[in-house]
């Protein structure tokens, strides 16, 4: 796309954090969905704003301590500008989290999805894991969706018992971000400067 800058994490997260602000001055209740590399900004966006819930898909506690894993040889925590390191902010999440993890996934060990799960608070996370499915496949499975349905259930219930009375305000409503191109948000919200 015209999206101009550099993809740093630092800017990833500000970009994060300012569709989330535009959005959430439109819906009070939002949800924050993230994928791979993008579940760390997920996090990162959830620990700052004042989000309804949290999903993510195929996360990881920190690239740089995969990438030192994967590269021992070499001092990554001294070299690595882009950490990504989620488990630093999950314990200051106190919303309700899903983590969907695949079980064959050939990116992002077990290990670290297990970690990161174990950085949030008690009773903040679940994890869901998706069998027979890859990093980069899990999409495909029935079973993702299902996930994400029921990891969004609560939101689609009280829509489909809204009337024309907006629900108390102990009903959480919210849109879901996760599977809208740029162009639907653009256009459902004016964002501006994502295309």
């Amino acid at each position: 796309g015209g999206s101009t800058g550099k993809p740093t994490e630092k800017a990833n997260v500000a970009d994060g954090i300012a569709l989330f602000e535009k959005v959430h001055t439109l819906h009070p209740e939002v949800a924050i969905v993230g994928r791979s590399l993008g579940s760390g900004v997920a996090v990162q966006v959830a620990s700052r704003a004042a989000a309804s819930r949290l999903v993510l898909v195929t996360p990881f506690d920190s690239v740089v301590g995969i990438a030192a894993q994967v590269y021992w040889y070499l001092p990554v925590h001294w070299i690595a500008i882009d950490t990504y390191e989620s488990g630093k902010f999950a314990p200051s999440i106190t919303i309700p989290t899903t983590i969907v993890e695949a079980e064959n996934d050939e990116e992002v060990p077990h290990a670290s999805t297990e970690k990161l799960l174990s950085r949030f608070r008690p009773g903040i996370a679940t994890m869901t894991v998706i069998e027979g499915v890859g990093h980069n496949d899990i999409q495909k499975n029935k079973k993702y969706v299902e996930a994400l349905q029921a990891a969004l259930k609560w939101r689609l219930t009280v829509r489909s018992r809204r009337t024309t009375a907006p629900p108390p305000s102990s009903v959480r409503h919210q849109p879901a971000l996760y599977g809208r191109s740029k162009t639907q948000l653009r256009d459902a919200g004016k964002v501006g400067g994502l295309a």
